[in-house]
Formats: structure tokens, C-alpha cells, sequence
């Protein structure tokens, strides 16, 4: 079961501009508190920040926020060192005061509910995992308004630890700050080839980690951080609940 550490990736993990990408490139709104409790703050916008859970200690969380007078909905994501959750949000505005829920679309992952202020552009707030084995996944968080870039597909190389030099590509689906898809890689001997799920959130202007899933049950998942330049992505992966350490390098560029 991929907890809240999976869960509210802060709301957060990659973004970038790329050809076929369903995301777009926004400028998010400032938020401003009402001086009446009665009458809902403007939340909407972009946020990306840090956050401590219980299960998965620090992390990012990213959310992006619509909003229709006192109700709220958009898309959460959350990013930490055992992996990243992310999905849809939904809830009520009361005052500067937010809460709602949290729904994973992440396999295994956590949902949960989420309550908290907004005020001056900063989001802070706590969260609660729901359902089975999620209850006792909790934590905190604090974001700040951030512009998120349009995503796409990308092609690249990766030298692995284990299995050396090879190509490694993503084709992604945005929801703002939350990535969803597809990768796949090839190396020189076919054995070490692999491909499956991959999941990502935008943990800054800049900054993204991905979640990547083989469909051989037998191989092991990663968690690649990367940083965005321009069109291209680069950054590290290392393989997570396996018996081998298997780590690397990557750098992907649009496609």
C-alpha cells in the first residue's frame, strides 16, 4: 500500500513543455482572505511546497485549484523518498479556511481528506490518510503559489548501474501538477529492457520526481528525481523495495 507519503506528494511532482502533453502552461492566482467568514477567499491557482508525513517523512506536495464560489476541485500530487501519490481533489471554501478530500490515482496509493488556510498566496494545512491500512498516514503541509509549465513526451538515454548505456522514453499525460503515463527503456543486451506505468508530480518550477512501475511483477519499481532546463530533463533513479541496488542517470529532451 502506497501511503500519504505517496499520497499528498504534496500535491506535486513534474512539469514541463512538451509536444502532445495535455497540460498547460498558468500563471497561479494569488490568493486573498476575506475579512468575512461567510464569504469563500479566492484560493485558486498553483501551489507547490514541502510536507512531513508520518510514514514518509519529508517531502514536496503540489495541488491545483479551481474554484466556484464556495466549492473547490483540481488535482493534488505528492512526492517522497518510497514513492508518489497523486489524483484528484475536491472540497469547500469557508472564509480563508479549505477542506475536502483527496483521491488517489495512483495504484496502491492512499487517499485521504485535508483541511486549511490560505492567505497571501501560502497554503498550510494537515492531512489524514483514508481507508484500509491508510488511517494512521498523516502530515503536514505548506505551499506556495507557483507557475507550472506545460508537459509532453520525451526520449533520452540512461546509464544504469547494472545494466549500462541505454534509451529511456516517457509519454505523459498532465493534470497540471499531476503526471500520469507510460516509459519504457532499452539497453544493449535485451534482458535488462523494461517498461510499464509511470507517475510523476511537479515538486517545483523546475523539479519533478517520477514514480515508475515495471509490468514484469518481477522487476523492481524506481523513483527518479529530475530537473528541468529548457526542453530537457535530467536527473537520477534508483530502484526501491528490491533485494539489488540498482541506481542511475538519465537525461530526456521533448520529443
Amino acid at each position: 500500500m502506497r501511503g500519504f507519503a505517496v499520497l499528498w506528494t504534496a500535491a506535486l511532482l513534474v512539469v514541463l513543455t512538451g509536444c502532445g502533453g495535455g497540460g498547460s502552461s498558468s500563471v497561479p492566482a494569488t490568493a486573498t482572505p476575506s475579512s468575512s467568514g461567510s464569504t469563500p477567499a479566492s484560493v485558486a491557482g498553483n501551489y507547490s511546497g514541502s510536507s512531513h508525513d508520518s510514514l514518509g517523512g519529508n517531502g514536496f506536495v503540489s495541488a491545483a485549484i479551481t474554484q466556484n464560489g464556495t466549492s473547490i476541485s483540481g488535482f493534488w500530487g505528492s512526492a517522497y523518498a518510497n514513492g508518489v501519490n497523486g489524483g484528484t481533489l475536491s472540497g469547500t471554501v469557508n472564509g480563508s479556511s479549505v477542506s475536502g478530500t483527496l483521491t488517489s490515482e495512483v495504484a496502491g496509493g492512499c487517499s485521504g481528506t485535508f483541511s486549511g488556510t490560505v492567505s497571501g498566496g501560502t497554503f498550510t494545512g494537515s492531512y489524514v490518510g483514508t481507508g484500509s491500512g491508510c488511517t494512521s498516514d498523516t502530515g503536514t503541509f505548506t505551499a506556495t503559489t507557483v507557475t507550472v509549465p506545460a508537459i509532453g513526451n520525451y526520449t533520452g538515454t540512461l546509464t544504469d548501474s547494472i545494466a549500462g548505456k541505454g534509451t529511456l522514453s516517457f509519454t505523459l499525460t498532465q493534470n497540471v501538477v499531476y503526471l500520469s503515463g507510460s516509459w519504457s527503456d532499452t539497453f544493449g543486451n535485451p534482458a535488462y529492457n523494461n517498461a510499464g506505468t509511470v507517475y510523476g508530480v511537479v515538486t517545483g518550477a523546475s523539479s519533478l520526481e517520477f514514480y515508475a512501475v515495471p509490468s514484469n511483477l518481477a522487476a523492481c519499481p524506481f523513483i527518479a528525481i529530475g530537473t528541468l532546463s529548457g526542453g530537457t530533463i535530467s536527473g537520477s533513479y534508483a530502484a526501491i523495495n528490491c533485494l539489488s541496488s540498482d541506481t542511475g542517470t538519465f537525461s530526456v529532451t521533448l520529443h
